[in-house]
């Protein structure tokens, strides 16, 4: 239980081990509420500090679970669950009022942001908004664009940094709007992945899926060790960055408007890249020198390895060896 005050940082929050669960059972362990609008004083001006609530849940998931996850703004964690606790998932969630409002208006805030778990046969969905439609009964993935990311009539005066460990093959979709997302040490070589936000960041570290699709609008995306049988990687004016190992038979593409595709390669590993653009500029520091034509280079590393596709209307594209990529500002 949070003590009157407290307003504990996502990397400072305790291990989440916990004992197991029962086989189909849930539990709620542990709601702690901070303080509610309390004032100090800076430099002689009253400032508010903003109430904040801690919540965590763990709840039993059914094998090649999918797990979706919706945030407007904060931001979302995943990484992977103990596998001494089999088919936990656990949910921490911080939420952070983003106006100062009295005790009263805040509790009833921070009781519509509802965080509990909620299940549907393989299914289950932790966010500020219920998924506007289920996912069929015979388990396809639902299609979820970035244009079907909904702005509520009303931006709840909320932010919340949800933090997840997830069960070993588990899939994961995560939608967001503001919130940046990180996916780090998650390994799940038979499951998909499919992470989409408008503005907020996506950032993937040591991850291994079957299928693995991100999709931003003005987002960064940043991979290093993504490796994936099919990879999809889309943004809109945002930096594309990827780097470190990728699946040795795997397949890439990496599509962008305006944003520049930055392809950092290990040395002496096998690939083949085909990048292509209409109004922008190839940049090719490869000690390989390719074939180019108008507007397309095509470089093949080795006998086999990871093909990646590059298609920009006017980003530019750059292939670059390790340790000499050259980070562009976010745009």
């Amino acid at each position: 239980m949070s003590k009157r005050g407290d307003e504990t940082p996502m990397n400072d929050l305790p291990n989440l081990s916990h004992s197991p669960l029962p086989r189909g059972r849930s539990r709620n362990i542990g709601v702690a509420v901070a303080a509610l609008g309390s004032l100090v004083a800076v430099n002689s001006t009253a400032l508010p500090q903003l109430a904040t609530q801690r919540v965590e849940h763990a709840v039993e998931v059914a094998p090649e679970s999918l797990v979706t996850v919706m945030n407007f703004a904060g931001s979302v964690e995943v990484r992977a669950a103990d596998p001494e606790e089999g088919r936990i998932l656990r949910v921490v969630g911080i939420k952070r009022l983003t106006e100062d409002l009295s005790a009263e208006m805040a509790e009833v805030w921070f009781e519509r942001v509802d965080l509990e778990p909620e299940q549907r046969g393989r299914r289950v969905h932790i966010g500020t908004r219920k998924a506007a439609r289920a996912t069929p009964d015979d388990g396809a993935p639902p299609d979820l664009s970035v244009a079907e990311i909904p702005v509520p009539d009303q931006v709840p005066p909320v932010s919340v940094d949800l933090e997840l460990a997830l069960p070993a093959g588990s899939s994961l979709e995560v939608r967001t709007f503001s919130a940046p997302i990180g996916v780090v040490r998650l390994g799940a070589p038979d499951a998909s992945f499919r992470l989409r936000s408008v503005s907020g960041s996506v950032t993937l570290d040591r991850v291994e899926a079957d299928d693995l699709r991100v999709e931003t609008v003005s987002g960064t995306l940043r991979l290093s060790d993504a490796r994936a049988r099919r990879g999809q990687f889309q943004t809109l004016t945002a930096v594309i960055q990827a780097g470190g190992a990728f699946h040795p038979g795997g397949w890439y593409d990496f599509q962008t408007h305006s944003g520049p595709v930055l392809l950092e390669f290990e040395p002496d590993t096998a690939f083949t890249v085909e990048a292509r653009t209409y109004q922008g500029e190839i940049v090719n520091e490869l000690p390989i020198p390719g074939r180019a034509g108008p507007g397309s280079l095509e470089v093949t590393a080795g006998a086999s390895g990871p093909y990646l596709r590059v298609n920009t209307f006017d980003g530019p594209i750059q292939l670059t060896a390790a340790d000499s990529l050259i980070t562009t500002p976010d745009r």
